[in-house]
C-alpha cells in the first residue's frame, strides 16, 4: 500500500484525483491539503464522496505531507507548483505535477505562454505523462508531468499516423471542444454552465497555452519539428445516458433534461437506438404504461419471428 498525498486537493482536478484513489487498491490518501477548505471534511465540499473517506483539508506546509505520504500529486495552478516540487523531490517523494509547470522541455517556450520559471533544473528530468507513449520512463523517473486535456486527446489521436508515416505533419488541424469543468473551480460568468449551456464558440484562436506541449509531443512521433492549427471550442453540453433496451435488445437513449416518466402513467419520449431488426431506428412514443408493455410484447414477438426466419 502506498500512502499518497494530495497538495491542492479541492478543486476539481483534487477532486477527481482523490476520487480516483479512493477507489485503487494499493493507494491510500493520507493527506488533501486546501487553504480554503483547512478543516473541513472532504465530504462536506464533495458530498459524492460521502462514505468513502473520513479526510479533512489541512494547510499543512510541505515538510508536514512529506512526513506522511511518499507519493505526491501536485495539483496547484500553473507558477505554484514549480515552487512546491522541488521540496519533495529533495525529499526523495516520487511526485505527479498536474500542471503545466513541467510539461514544456523547451524553458524559454515556457516561459513565452505562461511566465517565469523558477525550478528549470528540474525540466530536464521530468517524463511527459501519457504512459501509452513514455510508460517505462514514467516508472523510472521522480518527476511526471501529467498532461493537460487537449493534449492528450489529440497527441494520442495522432500518434499511429505520425509514427507510420501515413500523413503530412505540415497538414495537422485540431478542432477540439470541451466543456466548462476546465475553467476550474473559481465562480465566473464565462464558465458558468446555466450562463452557456446551449452556446458554442471558440476561444483562444492561435494563443492556447495548450499548444506548445502538443507540437512538442507531436514532433517527437513524427521525427521533426511540428506546427499545428489548433482551436478550442467551448461546447458545455450533458451527453444522453444509455440503457438496455427491453424490447429490442438495442438501447435507449435518454434526453437528461426529460424525466423517465411524466404524470399520470404517460412515458416521456424515448429515442430507441441500435435496433438489430432494423425496424425502429429511431423510435418514438408516448402513451400509458399498459400500452408500453403491449409494444414490449410485441417486439419480442416480432423478434422470435425473425429468429425463425433466418434459421429456416
Amino acid at each position: 500500500m502506498i500512502n499518497v498525498g494530495i497538495y491542492g486537493g479541492s478543486g476539481y482536478t483534487g477532486q477527481e484525483l482523490l476520487r480516483l484513489l479512493l477507489g485503487h487498491p494499493e493507494a491510500k490518501v493520507v493527506a488533501a491539503t486546501s487553504r480554503r477548505f483547512a478543516g473541513t471534511p472532504v465530504p462536506e465540499i464533495y458530498p459524492a464522496l460521502s462514505g468513502r473517506t473520513e479526510l479533512v483539508y489541512t494547510n499543512d506546509p510541505p515538510e508536514t505531507v512529506a512526513g506522511l505520504a511518499e507519493f505526491i500529486f501536485l495539483a496547484l495552478p500553473h507558477g505554484v507548483s514549480m515552487e512546491i516540487a522541488p521540496f519533495f523531490i529533495r525529499a526523495g517523494h516520487k511526485v505527479v505535477d498536474l500542471s503545466a509547470d513541467f510539461r514544456i522541455r523547451d524553458t524559454a517556450s515556457y516561459e513565452a505562454w505562461y511566465g517565469p520559471h523558477t525550478a528549470a533544473g528540474l525540466v530536464e528530468e521530468a517524463v511527459y505523462g501519457l504512459p501509452e507513449l513514455h510508460r517505462e520512463a514514467i516508472r523510472q523517473t521522480r518527476l511526471t508531468a501529467n498532461p493537460g486535456c487537449y493534449p492528450t486527446s489529440i497527441i494520442l489521436g495522432l500518434a499511429p499516423v505520425l509514427r507510420s508515416r501515413w500523413i503530412d505533419p505540415a497538414s495537422v488541424i485540431a478542432d477540439s471542444k470541451s466543456g466548462v469543468s476546465g475553467a476550474g473551480r473559481e465562480p465566473q460568468i464565462a464558465s458558468l454552465y446555466c450562463e452557456v449551456e446551449g452556446g458554442f464558440k471558440a476561444y483562444k484562436v492561435g494563443g492556447h497555452r495548450h499548444t506548445p506541449e502538443i507540437e512538442q509531443e507531436l514532433g517527437l512521433l513524427a521525427g521533426r519539428e511540428m506546427k499545428i492549427s489548433f482551436t478550442p471550442h467551448l461546447l458545455p453540453a450533458v451527453l444522453p445516458r444509455q440503457e438496455p433496451d427491453r424490447r429490442t435488445g438495442g438501447s435507449y437513449e435518454h434526453d437528461p433534461g426529460e424525466k423517465d416518466r411524466g404524470v399520470e402513467g404517460l412515458v416521456t419520449e424515448r429515442h430507441l437506438v441500435g435496433d438489430p431488426d432494423g425496424r425502429a431506428a429511431r423510435h418514438e412514443h408516448e402513451g400509458t404504461e399498459e400500452e408500453e408493455r403491449q409494444q414490449v410484447g410485441g417486439a419480442r414477438a416480432l423478434q422470435v419471428e425473425h429468429a425463425l426466419a433466418l434459421a429456416a
